[in-house]
């Protein structure tokens, strides 16, 4: 068996090194990723039934492609203020979803978002939370 030279050696342990580097980089990102997105998802803890104000087709692009379904405009009461909004939902019997609102008390303007009357707002939602509104 013949020595390896040292250049392959010192390769390799290059190779070794920037390899455990970017590991722990890509794990350190997805622990971000995972820290902000729990906070966006658990920050709205409240809820209030949302008063559908009209429906209407849509069509918009999502990750997966172009979407057909509609565009719901609503409202919604926090404190003494009344929110409005507009949503693309790809809902079959938008009145049958019996809708509400999900958002954080201490920003109800800026972090909310319509949900079907089923859902667990600030809940651990492993199935609801994949784009099945």
């Amino acid at each position: 068996m013949t020595a390896k030279p040292k250049r392959f050696v010192a390769a390799r342990r290059w190779l070794n090194r920037l390899v455990t580097v970017v590991g722990i980089a890509i794990l350190a990102l997805t622990g971000v990723a995972l820290v902000i997105a729990a906070d966006e998802h658990f920050g709205m803890s409240a809820s209030t039934p949302a008063t559908i104000e009209g429906v209407g087709p849509a069509t918009w692009y999502a990750m997966r492609g172009t979407r057909h379904g509609y565009a719901i405009r609503y409202s919604f009461p926090a404190g003494d203020v009344t929110y409005r909004d507009t949503e693309n939902r790809v809902w079959k019997d938008v009145p049958a979803a019996a809708a509400k609102v999900c958002f954080d008390p201490a920003d109800p303007a800026g972090r909310h978002v319509l949900v079907p009357g089923s859902y667990t707002c600030a809940g651990l939602n492993p199935f609801e939370d994949w784009g099945q509104w």
